[in-house]
């Protein structure tokens, strides 16, 4: 960068020459010409921020439409950072309620497991009994007997009124 200093001293001091003129219109020219390189610049950097910002609100905050991208890009920069603690919020929200479910799942695998045991405990003191039938006779209308019975023969003889 071009160092001014000295032709600032002349024009504060009033003291000029033609050929001061000319430096000060080429220091002007040179700082105009950067200014349009920094507006350029500012203008990509707006671009790609407003982008930016967009494609977080649509993605993170569908239903808002009263959002609108700022005109300046130190205001779509703003947003942008506001957004970011808005998700640090949510993502944390999210953690929270996730280690709930795992929570809630583990208790009830857990449960699961317990009744699995308590199924086969059942399937044991069952299995003995597992080839018995359960037959009924009708006796009268208000009263019936009901016999278990090991296999036909057995219900058979039941059936028959003969003792095994």
């Amino acid at each position: 960068m071009t160092d001014y200093s000295e032709l600032k001293m002349r024009l504060r001091g009033g003291i000029f020459t033609y050929g001061d003129e000319r430096a000060a219109l080429a220091a002007i020219e040179a700082q105009e010409k950067r200014i349009a390189e920094l507006e350029a610049r500012d203008d990509a950097a707006l671009r790609e921020a407003t982008i930016l910002a967009v494609s977080l609100a649509e993605t993170h905050w569908p239903g808002n439409m009263d959002w609108r991208p700022l005109d300046k890009t130190a205001g779509v920069i703003t947003q942008i950072n506001n957004m970011c603690a808005g998700l640090d919020a949510r993502i944390a929200e999210l953690e929270k309620r996730k280690k709930h479910l795992e929570e809630m799942h583990h208790g009830w695998r857990q449960g699961a497991l317990q009744a699995n045991a308590r199924i086969a405990e059942l399937e044991a003191v069952l299995k003995p009994f597992a080839g018995m039938a359960k037959y009924c006779e009708n006796m009268s209308d208000s009263e019936s007997q009901c016999v278990l019975v090991g296999d036909l023969r057995a219900a058979r003889s039941a059936l028959n009124g003969e003792k095994g």
